[in-house]
């Protein structure tokens, strides 16, 4: 038996994984409470308000953002004594407006904020065009919100309630934002009472309001079939509380029905009512549903209202749920079945339209086509006004051009001369032929109306020149010539209708390629630079060409806040960002801030120049780019795609080198404590000799102060070793400060010209009491220019270098210093001969490799001093048994000559 057999109650793992993800998501959001009726006048504000009362008394923090009274006495009596948030004015058209304050609620963050009408459309100015954005922006801020709702503001109810009232919503709130309310109170009363209340003035304080009211939508009829959709809305969403709930217990699998719906959609007002149709269906089923628009022949054709209609259609689907499909076919049919078959469709609603039989057989149907094609897959079909619901298609020029005229007169006039000679021999049906090529070459770039006039132009040249008897017109008396014209035409204007067909299919085709071609363009570039700051630069370069317009990429800096790296325009170029105005620094914020897309063509603050889209990457969001188009009209759905693409890239290419700055820093903490290991370890190799002789010295006069053993001169002698040792540990100490001054970079180059022989000369008179009789060999070549280094620190280096070698070489051997010049690098080598009772320099030179900064504190001073000229510090041994150590300094930079 399967291990499944003794768990038949086992909890789908799938459901229960999607369940834990929306719990923790929604651990950090804020709770939603819709007040839902049928209509105006129920008493949902009212009940809001009571509940926020009831809140405040148990210690919630309650703030009222907004509640539109309309003068009920009870509706402004139930807002008494609750703390209400002062509204935004926005002038508008000269008239002073109060709406939410979206900042000011999100500054004082309440536990819970009443907030009225949430269908309600914001004045133009405010961050949101919609209310309910404002309320999901509350939310994501995990601030509570109550708020109010009538059925007819559901999207996908939107059509019913024009067909039940009359009246089209123009306010609507996507089903989305309901289904996920965490708390629907339904607020009902019966129609009777209600138009009772309205009578009474309880709905509406104007008389003449409730007349209207009560004569248009206020009648009983609609209150009833209002009433019907609210409860029966209520009912699905209830229905969905307990398919969640047998999730969380796992008290029954919940795993549907199988079914999948498509909705197949076009340029056409009919593909909104399939969509919240579909809607409707879907949550009824409890199933999956998704768009899908085909790019046909017609799709070329299109105008631009039609291909605004496609977007705003598809836009609907996704607002409400639903995943949206774009393929291109030229059988719309076989496109929406194939999809179907592949996506394991069970249902495909598809819309028709009346109209008239002799279509149907030149133009085909669709629907009879899908019929027949579909299978298993069910089929509905929804009926829609044909005379409201004709597509957009692009209407085809009129008027007449000078040029395919005379292209025109050209060709009949060139097959007239090329036929003229075989008269005697030919047929004229024969010639026919030379005057229909002529016809369709033209009819290729031409009109319909010049195709006309190319048509009319072959027929008379036929009939005059090459019929019996010639140079004669018998058009009127010819049928034959009838006939001839209408073949003609109907070919011509045929080739001509393919023939546009075909250029617009071929000014799509380059566009995408065109689109393909800078894409590909910019994944190269940004593969080849390296470099945040260089980096924003390709991307604003060819997303500028790509998108036409003003481009800037946005970075946060250390302190977070947002500001603009880079900024390009099309005609000057790269350049400094300029201070951004508020609206467009508002739009970059909220996108950076929320992940979404913000500004131009959206629903967050439209009215900002520029289109913002955050660079999103799989550790987050790393910035903003943004578009101001030259245009100054609104991106294209596939503009905006593309937009989405390139800056997908974008934020790809910036990961990846902030993860190498971040690699670097990473390497450079690491190598700051590996150089802490090794000053500890270099401060006790140094100090161990000096501090061990001052013990030594100090403890025996210590001693001899009771025994008076040590004669004066003894004495004098361990105070000097004391004296002498006490100025090694401070040397070592102000050595080890100086490395630390180095690495820090607490110290300053102060550059300046010096000669590479001053400075070697002044550092072995320094070193001359410590060299001694030390025979040293001093070989600089000529023509050295004048090195741009700090003086006194390379003065220092090798007086340091001198002094070791003093110490660590051999007197009886000659101590080389040597200066040249290879390839733009001054090179200078101190070299000697290590005695063999002491540890040499090679030794340490193979630690080096493992310890770059040295094992002594002055061979690290050393380093880092020449490390700080961009040069580089060696030490290597001859088969001389020489140890060299060697110096190179750049002199591309600062040599003088």
């Amino acid at each position: 038996m399967p291990p499944e057999a003794h768990e038949p109650d086992r909890p789908n793992p799938d459901a229960l994984l999607s369940l834990v993800q929306e719990q923790e998501k929604a651990r950090h959001t804020g709770k939603l409470k819709i007040f839902f009726g049928a209509c105006a006048g129920v008493g949902k504000t009212y009940a809001m308000l009571k509940a926020g009362h009831d809140r405040l008394r148990e210690g919630v923090d309650v703030l009222v953002g907004l509640v539109e009274t309309h003068d009920r006495g009870e509706t402004a009596k139930a807002a008494l004594d609750l703390p209400i948030l002062s509204p935004l004015e926005i002038i508008h058209k000269n008239v002073k407006l109060k709406e939410f304050d979206l900042d000011g609620a999100i500054s004082r963050k309440p536990a819970l904020i009443l907030l009225d009408e949430l269908a309600h459309t914001n004045a133009p100015g405010c961050r949101h065009p919609k209310r309910w954005q404002d309320v999901e922006e509350l939310l994501d801020e995990g601030i509570d919100v109550y708020t109010t709702l009538n059925v007819q503001h559901l999207e996908s109810l939107n059509d019913l309630v024009a067909r039940i009232t009359g009246i089209w919503v123009k306010e609507t709130v996507p089903d989305a934002l309901f289904d996920r309310a965490d708390d629907i109170a339904l607020i009902d009363i019966p129609p009777d009472e209600l138009l009772k209340r309205l009578s009474e003035g309880k709905v509406y304080i104007s008389e003449q309001i409730q007349k209207r009211a009560a004569t248009n939508f206020f009648r009983k009829g609609n209150l009833i079939a209002l009433r019907e959709m609210a409860l029966r809305r209520t009912a699905e969403r209830v229905d969905a509380q307990m398919t969640q709930y047998t999730v969380e217990t796992g008290t029954k699998e919940v795993t549907g029905t199988g079914e999948k719906i498509l909705v197949c959609i076009g340029a056409d007002a009919l593909s909104l009512k399939l969509v919240r149709a579909t809607k409707r269906m879907a949550n009824r089923l409890k199933v999956e549903w998704s768009a899908l628009y085909v790019e046909s022949d017609k799709h070329y054709r299109l105008s631009s209202k039609g291909l605004t209609a496609v977007e705003r259609t598809l836009r609907l689907a996704e607002e409400m749920g639903g995943d949206t499909h774009i393929v291109q076919s030229a059988s719309v049919a076989e496109a929406i079945i194939s999809h179907a078959e592949k996506f394991n469709i069970s249902r495909i609603i598809v819309g028709k339209k009346d109209r008239a039989a002799w279509r149907d057989i030149f133009q085909g149907n669709l629907v009879q086509e899908l019929i027949r094609r579909s299978g298993a897959i069910d089929v509905f079909v929804i009926s829609g006004d044909a005379e409201n619901e004709k597509p957009l298609i692009r209407t085809e020029r009129l008027k007449l051009s000078v040029s395919p005229l005379l292209q025109g007169i050209g060709a009949i006039t060139a097959a007239t001369l090329i036929g003229l000679p075989f008269r005697p021999f030919l047929d004229p049906s024969v010639i026919i032929v030379l005057y229909m090529l002529a016809t369709l070459l033209v009819a290729v770039r031409s009109s319909v109306l010049e195709v006309g006039f190319t048509t009319f132009l072959a027929v008379v040249s036929f009939d005059f020149m090459f019929q019996k008897p010639y140079y004669q017109l018998y058009l009127s008396n010819d049928w034959p010539n009838f006939l001839i014209l209408a073949g003609l035409l109907g070919a011509a204007l045929f080739m001509s209708r393919q023939a546009t067909r075909l250029r617009l299919q071929a000014t799509y085709s380059i566009a995408r390629e065109k689109n393909t071609a800078s894409l590909y363009a910019m994944t190269r570039a940004l593969s080849a630079n390296r470099g945040i700051e260089t980096l924003a630069k390709v991307a604003t370069q060819h997303i500028g060409d790509a998108m036409a317009g003003q481009v800037s990429v946005w970075l946060p800096s250390a302190d977070g806040t947002l500001a603009p790296l880079i900024t390009r325009n099309q005609s000057e170029g790269a350049t400094p960002p300029a201070p951004p105005e508020s609206k467009e620094e508002s739009a970059a914020c909220w996108a950076f801030q929320h992940e979404q897309n913000a500004g131009r063509g959206t629903s967050t603050l439209p009215t900002a120049k520029g289109l913002y889209v955050p660079l999103n990457s799989p550790g987050g969001v790393l910035g903003v780019v943004g578009v101001i188009p030259n245009s100054g009209e609104d991106f294209s759905s596939e503009q905006v795609d593309l937009l989405e693409t390139f800056t997908s890239q974008t934020a790809s290419a910036l990961e990846r080198a902030m993860i190498a700055d971040m690699a670097e820093k990473t390497a450079l903490t690491a190598e700051t404590e590996k150089l802490r290991n090794l000053l500890l370890s270099s401060v006790s190799h140094d100090l161990r000799a000096p501090v061990a002789a001052i013990t030594a010295a100090s403890s025996s006069l210590m001693m001899d102060t009771s025994h008076a053993r040590l004669n004066e001169q003894a004495k004098d002698d361990l105070m000097r070793l004391i004296h002498t040792e006490s100025v090694k540990i401070s040397k070592i100490v102000t050595n080890l400060l100086d490395v630390t001054s180095l690495e820090s970079g607490a110290i300053k180059l102060s550059r300046e010209y010096f000669f590479i022989e001053e400075l070697i000369g002044s550092a072995l008179l320094r070193t001359k009491e410590t060299l001694g009789s030390w025979p040293v060999e001093v070989n600089i070549a000529e023509f050295i220019p004048l090195v741009y280094v700090d003086g006194l620190l390379l003065e220092q280096v090798f007086v340091t270098l001198l002094e070791h070698a003093g110490a660590q070489g051999d007197e009886r051997y000659v101590l080389r210093i040597k200066a040249d010049i290879t390839a733009d690098v001054l090179e200078v080598c101190f070299g000697y001969r290590p005695d063999g009772q002491r540890p040499s320099l090679a030794e340490e030179a193979a630690e080096m490799a493992e310890k770059p900064r040295g094992t002594s504190l002055g061979l690290g001073i050393c380093r880092g001093i020449v490390t700080a000229h961009t040069g580089q510090m060696n030490v290597k041994q001859g088969e001389d048994e020489y140890v060299t150590v060697q110096l190179l300094l750049p002199l591309k930079e600062g040599a003088a000559g």
